[in-house]
């Protein structure tokens, strides 16, 4: 019994934390975002809101020494827009080793838009990709 309301408890910190973690991340679900926001891997199949006129950076692990490279595989709404990509190599400096690709997305008007980014290596075809991130921005 004392480990079943031991468990318990630590089940309620824990939500409470991660709430707390979630109110912090500076991605409010409930209102647009006056800012611009950066995300990574973790927020994908999740939905971010913006103001027209920010920026979202979708920041995602890379390696192209593998051949392997993010590709704009969908945005689904004129209402955001695809502004640039960048690669940062690994800081270790080390050859082969995975740096990471910034992907930049402009809120244009209201409206949402799915963009979606798989990846792949391009020259592959009928073959699945690597890792697929998906997420649903809101522009308000």
């Amino acid at each position: 019994m004392k480990k079943a309301i031991g468990i318990a408890l630590a089940l309620v910190v824990l939500a409470g934390t991660l709430g707390f973690a979630a109110a912090c991340s500076g991605v409010d679900a409930s209102s647009p975002s006056m800012a611009d926001i950066q995300v990574d891997a973790s927020y994908s199949g999740q939905e971010v809101k913006l103001v027209p006129g920010k920026e979202l950076s979708v920041t995602l692990v890379a390696n192209p020494s593998t051949g392997y490279s993010w590709e704009l595989a969908g945005n689904s709404d004129e209402s955001v827009e695809f502004v640039d990509t960048k690669h940062q190599p690994a800081q270790s400096g080390l050859i082969g080793a995975e740096g990471e690709d910034t992907w930049t997305f402009k809120a244009l008007k209201k409206g949402e838009s799915k963009i979606v980014l798989e990846y792949e290596r391009p020259w592959e075809q009928g073959v699945e990709p690597l890792q697929i991130f998906e997420l649903t921005i809101v522009v308000e």
